[in-house]
């Protein structure tokens, strides 16, 4: 019996850390995607006592895009979550 309580609360902390690995990609996905233009013109503004015109050289070169690394914490959170519905519907039957 201690083994499968053992299970069921790490089944349950594993979940609660998908949970909030999913939440924390989605926050920083779009968090990244709203910053992305003002960083930019803040780039570009800045650049108003800039007579050898960096500013507006580094605002052309900025790119903001989310990687490939923030997308798969996003999806492995998901991925677990789902898996742990699929596992606890599969159980009950």
């Amino acid at each position: 019996m201690r083994g499968r309580r053992i299970h069921a609360v790490a089944s349950i902390g594993a979940t609660l850390v998908a949970f909030g690995i999913t939440a924390l990609g989605a926050w920083k996905v779009v968090e990244l995607r709203r910053n992305g233009s003002p960083l930019r013109a803040d780039l570009r503004s800045s650049s108003g006592d800039d007579s050898l015109g960096l500013g507006q050289a580094m605002s052309e070169a900025v790119q903001v895009h989310v990687g490939i690394g923030l997308w798969l914490i996003t999806f492995s959170g998901l991925a677990r979550i789902i898996a742990v519905g699929l596992m606890r519907t599969s159980a009950h039957r």
